[in-house]
């Protein structure tokens, strides 16, 4: 009733987000239970996944997560400076975190290939993981001058791009 309340006016100009984000409400909810068949139709919900578990394992905010290219992991990033792999699936993480940035990790990814892992932190520098051992390939990348906010490999994993707070774009050579 609160969420209809507050939200009436905007639930009632995005009706479709209304109707995907019941994919994720869990059936026991208060709201489900009051609003979902109402809402819901099988033609809808059945190509919709149900949210899993929710995964926990950080102890700070969580800044950045992605999927690898084949679906079947995350990689996510966090204020406790932690990076952690996790089977998209059961969404159980995988392996132990990684942890070599020294600041709040803002941003990750995996390479195109699955192969790498990228991550970015406030303590200006960016890191190369290997995905399969978790161990870094290279010295962290240095260079920025403020919090590197954004990062991504190129489509060939040959280069990698980062944005800074310093108001600055550089290109880097993986190798």
């Amino acid at each position: 009733i609160l969420f209809l309340d507050d939200c009436g006016e905007a639930s009632e100009r995005c009706t479709p987000q209304l109707y995907l984000s019941l994919a994720w409400i869990p059936p026991n909810s208060r709201i489900w239970t009051a609003w979902g068949d109402d809402f819901s139709s099988p033609q809808i919900l059945e190509r919709l996944p149900r949210a899993i578990t929710p995964m926990s394992g950080h102890d700070g905010e969580v800044f950045g997560v992605a999927f690898s290219p084949d679906g079947k992991q995350l990689v996510s990033g966090a204020g406790d400076c932690s990076i952690r792999i996790w089977d998209s699936e059961t969404g159980q993480m995988v392996g132990v975190p990684l942890q070599r940035h020294k600041e709040v990790v803002m941003d990750n990814g995996f390479s195109p290939d699955g192969k790498r892992i990228l991550s970015s932190s406030t303590d200006k520098t960016i890191q190369i993981w290997d995905a399969q051992t978790g161990k870094t390939t290279s010295d962290p990348l240095k260079g920025h001058t403020d919090q590197v906010l954004s990062i991504a490999f190129s489509p060939n994993s040959k280069y990698v791009v980062s944005g800074s707070k310093d108001n600055t774009i550089r290109v880097w050579n993986v190798k």
